[in-house]
């Protein structure tokens, strides 16, 4: 069945006196075992194997074979059952480790890592597959996938003692997935074994499909960029608009083509050409070391930095990675992300639509696209649009027009300039980078496109073209049904689909149904998970029938959109014909083609769906779910409907919605599970959907009944499942939290961290990562959910291993707390965010949106917990939610920082803060329920009644400030920022800002600087570094010796940074312009003297801040080549280092500066002449909405004479105030 060519064989269970008889069944020249006799190898004598390591566990080989072009590394495993024994194997293995050849590792490695690799027994522990993480990430490698069933091992007992497991896999070292060749893992069947055979395939075949044409955003980075697209776009082009824009476009795409080839040319050639040009200048420089030959080394490195920059800004687009700073490279670390995202995108076998397994490239093409073909493709039939008319006409004439009015020029540029230039382009190669880089060029006409669009014009193919990129849901899909489709539309087509949406999306809040919270301006996805839990920690309450959640699984619910459905449905609403029919025009015109194994396949038109990565897909998704939403909610009024059980007053809920993501909230009736079966059944036919009944399942309290829960599965058709569930991202529990619940959160932070690309980062690079990617990822669920302290504590203790490079077999030294880290910058910290103070924050949010009351969930929070009283004096309870508490628990810090604007006057008088200087009940002690309306009479204060119940300065305080107007409703204010609108940002300062801030460590911190000079610099100015005299303290000693000056001298940190004989020679170049140094004697010091220099201009002052810190970093990486290398310092080596990372974090700081200068003193001359350019600016303002405009002017009319002016407007036509103030005035 397979030409097998090597084959490995773990626990044989057979002496090993037998090996030389199977080798013989097995047809194979040669045998290899380890020394227990658990690992067998057999190959054929095509392979040239020999041991390099062994062990009980283990066997290593190193193998020749005319299959790679070198030597590979493969290690086979058969691992131990307990986390100390696998420790033994996990240290030879890294004995084992090559250096430089491919490392393949395959076996019984007998762990799961998460989840989804167990199914049975006891459930998995966030715990018991940590030491196998570890180890991947101090070896470097990550799991190559597989095809298959997902467990390779079962234990053959029956009923519920049944367990599966996933024990055997193949691992990669970063080399191994940089060979030019498909690797495939492919699990076969298990029987008559507990373990399944892993099949290994090599397919030696090299990809030679055409690459398509990208723009590369590095290449704005080159002065003739502009020029040839100038020169392109001027040459005459015949059509209408929108075809006009796309043969230009075609133009400029062949034009560029041309350009990179001869102009820019290849980038990793230009590298390696840079490098060897250096190698060069440095041999005759030191062979000749004048001034010209220094100049020459200048020059050579400095083009050497520029390429380094493109070939860097080359790999972070293809990484698609946004959050790493810039000045640091990290070329390395975004070519590994592109080399193992690439590995795991072939599909190498899939099951067709037949359900068989394919494996050659030609079928696996063609199944993707009769797949999509026929997603996209409209069953036949007759619509049917049932029950359309319960959606009521909402959009207004006044509405309509602003939708459909010609956007102006300015309108359509914001539009280009708001979305995102980096996201991946369409099948026409072009990036949003292109069009605001060359926006000049080409304004006009992508300008006069969209009108003609907006007057009625077809959008042509070229532009509606969009490429399908696959997206597993589940990890090895094995059919195209487990793969997401998301589009790459042209960026052309995305600027009028943005347009619309952007439109639309103000439309959008008063015709959508509160229980729809996606894609909603004012709506967020926390309201309804809140509420969610809010109903569910309910559930055991009594109800005929008992309470149910339903959850939906709704089959591609984008892609089968039905289009008349989703028409018909806008004029319901009243959408006019004009903008349904530009709707019609941006989604019926759409071709796609497949992109399977990195190649673009098919060219075929769809006839219904919304495309998932268009603009106004979301929109037009949750327009169309609003009649499903519309008929969930009338049900209630509906004979024999018995809805989900709510305390007391609560508005009743029958369901929640975000986009696809609906779950339904009713008793277990039989009458009501019927009534919600014909409303989903009705929906379906209408719009096009299918709900999976296999993915769908209800809900019950853990004690239903057996007969109550027959009855739901009997009328739904659904399965039963337990809580907890995830919805929305968060677990979803009857009861009270538990650890557990969050196993999916930790380990998803847990494999972010471990993977074995992180540990390319430098510490400045783990700092952001924690800072801009881990520590978010937890972030929507403190927002929302209750997590445990003690899981909030496993994260910050997996941050800060991973920081200080601890996540691994060994301890290391922590330099700084996780409190200190969290400190912010001008602190000593490096503003990194504790999660217990993040999920304060939050609990004040909740509390704001709950004060708010503009939620369905604030309102349900405030009739079932405030029903008749204010919400200040409402009490935790000892029923109240988790929710509930966490919010009363934190009430105080939002109380204080929230104000009222008083315009109706509704607001309670003693309890709300409507003076600014806090509620009046805690400044009185005898006070009754009023409302600040009541001490109005005829639009003045009642001051008798105010000194009825006030003291006579409070009585002056309240008469010194405006009664009620009674125009508008009272607004809430968040004291805390300008704005007055909430942010968490404010609310984390408020609770750990401590006011003990420095001005030395707040300089560290420059934009522009690698984090990694500035977190080490926080170090050194703190004397936590490694040096000896701190060593000392810890019990590590060995012999003082500073390894950077000639004399012998003891080690400590301001003989290497300040007062020693290397340091002094070095800081001596830059005291002609940075200070004297001569009476300096400490590292601090030193560092101040630099910084209270102040400089010409913006220019010179970023490198007069930058200097000390590169300065002693570069001291410090001198200082570690002598420690642990046995390199000498050189003095001029060193300074010349030392200004050319002034050049560079120059330029990235300031991208286009020019300086050729190769010293400190030639690059502040050159750069203190600079002068800089004056940008004229059409300063004009917007016409406010729903609010007033106060512009004001400072000139002279005369000496002396008026000089000021003011006026108020409240639109550009109706000024309401005009005047003009002398200086006394």
């Amino acid at each position: 069945m397979y030409d097998l060519q090597l084959v490995v064989v773990v626990e044989p269970k057979l002496r090993v006196e037998s090996i030389t008889n199977i080798r013989i069944k097995l047809g194979m020249d040669c045998c290899l075992f380890n020394l227990s006799g658990s690992v067998w190898i057999f190959y054929r004598s095509l392979f040239t194997c020999q041991i390099t390591g062994e062990s009980p566990q283990h066997l290593t080989i190193r193998v020749k074979s005319h299959i790679f072009q070198d030597f590979i590394t493969l290690s086979c495993i058969h691992a131990k059952c307990t986390e100390q024994e696998r420790e033994i194997l996990w240290n030879a293995l890294l004995g084992d480790k090559p250096d430089f050849n491919p490392w393949f590792l395959m076996g019984d490695f007998n762990v799961v890592i998460n989840t989804e690799e167990k199914r049975g027994g006891l459930p998995f522990r966030s715990s018991e597959g940590s030491d196998f993480l570890n180890f991947m990430t101090m070896a470097g490698v990550c799991d190559a996938g597989f095809s298959g069933s997902r467990y390779t091992w079962c234990n053959n007992r029956s009923g519920t003692a049944r367990i599966w497991k996933r024990l055997d896999r193949l691992l990669l070292c970063g080399r191994a997935l940089e060979l030019p060749y498909q690797i495939m893992v492919q699990h076969l069947g298990r029987d008559p074994s507990d373990h399944a055979p892993l099949l290994l395939s090599v397919d030696t075949k090299l990809d030679n499909k055409p690459k398509p044409f990208r723009f590369l955003n590095i290449w704005t980075t080159h002065p003739g960029l502009l020029g040839v697209i100038k020169d392109c776009w001027a040459q005459p082009v015949n059509g209408s608009p929108l075809q006009v824009l796309a043969l230009k476009l075609r133009n400029v795409k062949n034009a560029l083509k041309q350009w990179s080839r001869t102009t820019f040319g290849d980038i990793f050639q230009g590298a390696r050409d840079a490098e060897r040009m250096v190698t060069e200048a440095e041999t005759a420089y030191d062979l000749d070391p004048t001034e010209q030959r220094r100049s020459e080394l200048h020059h050579a490195r400095a083009r050497l930095r520029r390429a380094l920059i493109v070939e860097e800004g080359f790999w972070r687009q293809k990484a698609r990675v946004r959050w790493l700073s810039d000045g640091d490279r990290n070329t390395k670390y975004f070519h590994s992300l592109v080399t193992e995202r690439r590995h795991r995108a072939v599909i190498h076998r899939i099951k067709d639509t037949a359900g068989e397994w394919i494996d050659e490239e030609c079928q696996i093409r063609e199944a993707a696209v009769g797949f999509f073909k026929e997603l996209f493709t409209a069953e036949g039939g007759l619509p049917c649009f049932t029950g359309l008319q319960i959606i009521p006409k909402l959009i207004t004439d006044q509405e309509n027009s602003r939708l459909t009015d010609i956007p102006s020029l300015t309108e359509v540029k914001d539009i280009v300039f708001a979305m995102d230039g980096e996201s991946t382009a369409g099948p026409d190669g072009f990036t949003g980078k292109f069009f605001t880089f060359a926006w000049e060029v080409v304004a006009l006409d992508i300008y006069r496109a969209v009108i003609s669009f907006f007057c009625g014009a077809e959008l042509p193919r070229s532009i509606t073209a969009t490429s399908i990129v696959l997206l597993p849901k589940v990890e090895n899909p094995q059919d195209f049904k487990q793969f997401r489709p998301i589009s790459l539309c042209n960026f052309t087509n995305k600027i009028i689909s943005k347009l619309l949406s952007t439109r639309l999306a103000i439309i959008l809040p008063p015709i959508i149904s509160p229980q729809q919270s996606g894609f909603v301006q004012g709506r967020q996805i926390t309201d309804n998970f809140l509420l969610a839990q809010e109903l569910v920690a309910d559930i055991k309450k009594l109800n005929r029938g008992g309470n149910v959640v339903i959850k939906l699984d709704m089959m591609k619910a984008y892609d089968r959109v039905s289009w008349p459905f989703l028409l018909q449905v806008l004029r319901y609403f009243g959408f006019s014909e004009t903008w349904i029919d530009m709707i019609w025009r941006l989604i019926s015109n759409v071709w796609f083609s497949v992109l399977v194994n990195g190649g673009s396949h098919g060219f075929f038109k769809s006839s219904r769906g919304l495309r998932q990565g268009d603009p106004i897909s979301p929109a037009l998704f949750v327009i169309g779910v609003e009649l499903l939403s519309r008929a969930l909610n009338k049900l209630p009024t509906q004979r024999g409907f018995t809805p989900f059980k709510v305390p007391p007053h609560c508005p009743i809920i029958t369901h929640l919605a975000f986009a696809d993501d609906v779950i339904i909230f009713s008793s277990g009736g039989r009458s009501s599970l019927h009534l919600i079966k014909r409303v989903l059944e009705d929906y379906s036919e209408a719009s096009g959907q299918r709900l999976n009944p296999q993915k769908s399942c209800f809900l019950t309290h853990p004690r239903s009944l057996a007969q109550r829960i027959a009855v739901v599965n009997q009328v739904l058709g659904y399965n039963r499942r337990v809580f907890p569930i995830r919805y929305l991202g968060c677990p979803l529990y009857a009861g009270r939290s538990k650890m557990i619940y969050y196993t999916d959160t930790y380990n998803a932070v847990a494999n972010r961290i471990l993977s074995w690309k992180n540990q390319i980062l430098s510490s400045g690079g783990r700092v952001v990562l924690i800072q801009s990617v881990l520590a978010s990822m937890p972030i929507h669920l403190l927002a929302a959910a209750s997590p445990p302290k003690g899981m909030l504590m496993a994260l910050e203790k997996l941050f800060t291993k991973f920081l200080w490079g601890s996540l691994n077999l060994g301890n290391k030294y922590h330099w700084f707390s996780w409190a200190d880290l969290c400190r912010p910058k001008d602190e000593g910290g490096v503003g990194l965010r504790g999660l217990k103070q993040v999920y304060d924050s939050f609990s004040i949010k909740l509390w704001w949106k709950f004060r708010q009351q503009q939620s369905l969930w604030a309102k349900f929070m405030l009739q079932k917990y405030c029903s008749g009283q204010h919400p200040c004096l409402a009490d935790i309870g000892h029923r109240g939610s988790q929710a509930w508490r966490r919010m009363v628990t934190m009430q105080r810090f939002g109380e204080e920082n929230i104000t009222w604007i008083v315009r109706e006057g509704a607001l309670n008088f003693w309890h709300d803060n409507w003076m600014g200087s806090g509620a009046l009940c805690n400044k009185v002690d005898i006070f009754h329920d009023h409302s600040v309306v009541d001490f109005v009479d005829r639009r003045v204060w009642n001051v008798g009644m105010l000194h009825k119940f006030l003291d006579g300065e409070l009585v002056r305080q309240v008469l010194e400030l405006d009664p009620p107007s009674g125009r508008g409703n009272d607004r809430m204010v968040w004291a805390l920022t300008n704005s007055g609108v909430f942010s968490t940002a404010s609310a984390y300062s408020l609770i750990s800002h401590s006011n003990d801030t420095s001005w030395l460590f707040a300089r560290i911190w420059q934009q522009g600087l690698p984090v990694k000079i500035s977190f080490f610099m926080l170090r050194l100015l703190q004397g936590r570094l490694p040096l000896m005299d701190r060593l000392q303290r810890f019990g590590v000693y060995g012999p003082s010796k500073c390894f950077c000056c000639q004399n012998p001298h003891e080690e400590d940190l301001n003989h290497v940074f300040c007062s020693g004989e290397g340091a002094r020679s070095v800081w001596s170049h830059f005291e002609s312009t940075a200070g004297e140094f001569s009476g300096v004697h400490t590292t601090r010091h030193m560092v101040w003297s630099c910084w209270v220099r102040r400089g010409t201009n913006d220019r010179v002052k970023f490198l007069q801040n930058i200097l000390p810190s590169v300065v002693c970093w570069v001291l410090w990486k001198r200082r570690n080549e002598g420690v642990f290398e046995d390199r000498k310092m050189r003095i001029r080596d060193t300074v010349t280092w030392i200004v050319q990372l002034l050049h560079d974090f120059l330029q990235s700081r300031f991208p286009g500066v020019q300086c050729s200068a190769p010293t400190w003193e030639g690059l502040l001359l050159e750069l203190g002449n600079h002068q800089r350019r004056m940008i004229i600016k059409p300063v004009y303002w917007i016409t406010p909405c729903g609010g007033y405009k106060l512009n004001s002017d400072g000139c002279s009319r005369g000496n002396p004479g008026r000089s000021g002016g003011v006026d108020l407007c409240e639109t550009v036509e109706e000024i309401l105030y005009l005047d003009t103030r002398s200086p006394s005035e």
